[in-house]
């Protein structure tokens, strides 16, 4: 009975069935530097050029993938995230200056084999 509930332990931890994962964004910014702004106006843009909304894949087999999307828009997440930050170290909105932050590819892949993996995450970013 003991073997039983053992290989039944098993069997439902590796038969799992898994499913598309949708996220929330999270995002800390350093903002230790206080004041370096010195007040100077600037006009923030963040475009998210993507041509894929998948942000990334976990891959259990050559068979079983799983997506991983977002019911948030990450280019007004950021354009929030860095505005705030912007504020906190001193510059203000404004038309002083211009940042334009445009985001191109985003990837994000983890491979699971028997008990180990690895995961990798590349991302594309252009500042003007």
């Amino acid at each position: 009975m003991e073997n039983l509930l053992i290989f039944a332990a098993i069997f439902s931890l590796f038969s799992c069935a898994h499913h598309d994962q949708k996220i929330k964004f999270n995002l800390n910014l350093n903002n230790s530097a206080k004041n370096i702004g010195k007040a100077v106006g600037v006009d923030l843009v963040v475009i998210d050029a993507r041509t894929n909304e998948i942000l990334g894949e976990k891959i259990f087999s050559a068979e079983e993938k799983i997506k991983i999307t977002s019911d948030e828009n990450l280019a007004e997440f950021l354009q929030k995230k860095i505005e705030e930050s912007l504020l906190q170290n001193g510059f203000k909105k404004g038309w002083y200056k211009s940042l334009t932050i445009e985001i191109i590819d985003l990837k994000y892949q983890a491979k699971r084999e028997f008990f180990v993996g690895n995961s990798e995450a590349n991302i594309i970013v252009t500042g003007k």
